[in-house]
């Protein structure tokens, strides 16, 4: 119980840290009730719904400090308000400045101390709009039916204040990719009493679409210290003389923010200077740099069992030219790892991206249930290295703003790997272990949109190839595995902010839609590998098959244990006596396939809390069905060291011999916290297992699974 002792310290300490600087001899005004007066269609909670910046007081509210009084964040948090009436079809509501109440009428006069209030907000939403008539004028470029197009909607709709917004911007897009920058739409609306009490509107946009098209002059960028300008210039698809494509211009922009190194670029960021003699137009772009050097912890533990630890050393452009050098290391009761990772772009006439990277693995593969405690199956030690060049698939001499790429990565590792499941030490020295050294290569193809790599609010990422293993690369073993992996996020919920509060990530979070999808199957091929220890199935090595679970995985279930099973016995052969039987059990030994599903609804609440609903299914299966297989290792019966041979059989299960679903499924909820300073993400996860197996065959090496499940974990799932 200790970890969820300290995880509630690090949050409560957190938050008494953000209210401490208080003054006891300040007024302060603190919102026990928020309530909308007069309002007919929405109820209570939908409204209320709209804010994030301000909030009524409770326990975990009064730590942060949200429930306090402020004019200007009540004034945010309204005109959220007002874009949730107009986006429901009400343009034109009353929202009157909020109706302070003291709980104690005679706190009125008092000038400290904390005080108690009501806030009461006058509204009321007006009549619902319907669109009666659409017509467009002024449009010579594309035809005036092109252009009312945009505006998805017919005589009759709701009238939406999104969906016109949504249409002038697709308008500003389409006029931008043709250089018409100074494109400028005007919206008259005539309201006529409707129907019902509604009002029927006609709208006619008249379209201003500039004089000329301009080229660009030149880009100044300020702000920068330790960036390279020209490395901010290798993200903009655009140069001097070019058209000015306002489309390759927010696409550049959406990579600046991609690259992680600037804080999110602000309209008031970009300022746009036109010559109109000589058609130009010079952009001056200012940026915000971020830290490049970060520090992280991870890990996490939980009622499912396993402890892990993790320090992440991280620096996102080591040199100003958007290098990243990445250390990690984790130490657990199931794995212990040392890796490094270096990658940088090479401005050459065909962009190549080199990334090299190397480390040391030292993992236990599933936890299972022995007699006299929990021994993991198999041990595994690797050191490795590789080497990986991509290119843009676009080509261009602009590589940092193209998002989609091909490569080609060689890795080579070497990995000591142990069952440690061997005879009992009075019969015969402890297991068998042996050297499996791997080399591949691995053709693939990456397409990355998503607008930042920590809790991105929308975007792909999709991650697709094949890795080929071959003697001829200087491995022992042949096989293949082909994989996929994607994600895809959508952002929900329209956030208005002020120039003042342009930056305030608070304000400016979406709740956000997330899934991702995994497959993934490996075979061997060729002359089959046969190794003289139970450490590969079907000639394809145990930690190179598939165990699900944990945190990044299948949430509610222990890392590595979501796995097929088979019946493993052990005889003990000396010669000129019949075999002895000396085990027989059943043991997880990984599939040869993967599938993996994942889905979350994230949704911020205040300050650095967030909460997340998730859907997790995963599942380790056989496809390529496979016979018995035989494994002799020499040993010595001790202590008169009598030579002798451990022969190890492996079938698959038959019918009625305990066999378990090939898949797990989890839901449940995520309480998450960032630390402050640290950036750490915390992670308090309930997790419900709909067909968790607690009652595991007899004979299984596995332990009981829970049907629910508490884990205090670090990072993220998706």
């Amino acid at each position: 119980m200790r970890k969820y002792f300290l995880a509630a310290a690090i949050i409560s300490w957190a938050a008494v840290a953000s209210v401490a600087q208080q003054k006891p001899d300040e007024r302060t005004l603190k919102i026990t009730k928020i309530t909308f007066e007069g309002s007919r269609v929405f109820s209570q909670e939908q409204l209320r719904a709209q804010f994030r910046v301000v909030c009524e007081s409770s326990l975990i509210n009064s730590r942060i400090g949200c429930d306090v009084y402020e004019p200007s964040k009540l004034a945010t948090d309204v005109a959220r308000v007002n874009q949730f009436l107009a986006d429901n079809g009400y343009l034109r509501p009353f929202v009157d400045n909020a109706r302070i109440e003291y709980v104690d009428p005679q706190d009125a006069t008092r000038q400290t101390g904390t005080i108690p209030i009501r806030l009461v907000i006058p509204i009321s939403e007006g009549s619902l709009h319907r669109l009666r008539r659409l017509s467009v004028t002024g449009a010579r470029l594309i035809s005036n039916d092109q252009a009312a197009a945009k505006f998805n909607m017919k005589p009759g709709d709701v009238l939406r204040g999104n969906l016109i917004d949504q249409a002038v911007e697709q308008l500003r897009q389409t006029y931008g990719g043709l250089g018409y920058l100074n494109f400028k739409p005007v919206l008259a609306w005539k309201f006529e009493p409707g129907p019902e009490g509604e009002t029927l509107v006609d709208l006619t946009v008249t379209i201003d679409e500039g004089q000329r098209p301009y080229k660009l002059g030149g880009i100044v960028i300020t702000g920068n210290t330790h960036a390279r300008e020209s490395t901010i210039r290798r993200m903009i698809p655009l140069d001097p003389g070019d058209l000015f494509d306002y489309g390759r211009w927010l696409r550049g922009l959406e990579q600046v923010n991609r690259s992680g190194l600037f804080e999110p670029i602000a309209p008031g960021d970009v300022a746009f200077n036109f010559d109109q003699a000589a058609g130009t137009v010079t952009v001056t772009l200012h940026v915000t740099e971020r830290k490049h050097q970060r520090v992280e912890v991870s890990g996490g533990g939980g009622s499912v069992g396993g402890v892990t630890g993790g320090l992440d050393y991280t620096n996102i452009n080591v040199s100003g030219r958007a290098d990243r050098l990445v250390m990690q290391s984790r130490y657990g009761t199931l794995e212990k790892t040392l890796t490094g990772d270096y990658a940088i772009v090479f401005p050459t006439s065909l962009p190549l991206r080199t990334e090299v990277s190397g480390g040391y693995q030292d993992f236990t593969f599933v936890q299972a249930r022995t007699t006299g405690g929990r021994e993991p199956l198999f041990l595994q030690k690797t050191f490795g290295a590789s080497l990986d060049l991509s290119v843009p698939l676009e080509h261009t001499h602009h590589p940092l703003a193209s998002p989609t790429r091909i490569g080609l990565l060689y890795s080579f590792t070497s990995t000591n790997l142990s069952d440690i499941f061997g005879l009992p030490l009075a019969t015969t020295a402890s297991g068998s272990s042996g050297r499996i050294n791997i080399g591949s290569l691995t053709p693939a193809l990456t397409h990355y949109t998503l607008d930042r790599p920590f809790d991105p609010t929308h975007g792909q990422l999709l991650f697709v190839g094949s890795e080929v293993a071959g003697r001829g690369f200087g491995g022992d073993l042949n096989y293949a595995r082909p994989f996929l992996d994607y994600k895809i996020f959508f952002g929900s919920g329209r956030q208005p902010g002020t120039a003042s509060s342009s930056r305030s990530q608070e304000v400016r979070e979406p709740r956000v839609f997330g899934m991702r999808f995994r497959l993934a199957h490996i075979v061997g091929f060729g002359t089959p590998f046969n190794p003289e220890a139970l450490s590969s199935i079907d000639g394809v090595p145990i930690y190179k098959r598939y165990f699900l679970g944990g945190p990044d995985q299948v949430r509610g279930y222990a890392l590595n244990s979501i796995s097929p099973l088979a019946t493993v016995k052990q005889f003990l052969v000396v010669e000129g006596q019949p075999p002895a039987l000396e085990s027989s059990d059943i043991r997880p030994i990984g599939g040869d396939s993967e599938a993996i599903f994942n889905a979350e609804y994230r949704v911020p609440i205040k300050w650095r809390f967030s909460a997340a609903a998730f859907f997790d299914i995963g599942a380790s299966f056989i496809l390529n069905h496979f016979g018995e297989q035989r494994f002799e290792s020499p040993t010595t019966i001790q202590p008169s060291g009598t030579p002798a041979i451990v022969l190890t059989t492996v079938k698959p299960l038959g019918a009625g011999e305990g066999r378990l679903p090939i898949y797990r499924a989890s839901l449940g909820a995520e309480l998450r916290f960032l630390v402050p300073g640290l950036n750490v993400p915390l992670r308090l996860i309930l997790a419900v297992n709909p067909n968790a197996q607690k009652n595991v065959p007899p004979s299984a090496l596995l332990a009981p699974e829970k049907r629910v499940a508490f884990i205090v974990s670090f990072g993220r799932t998706l």
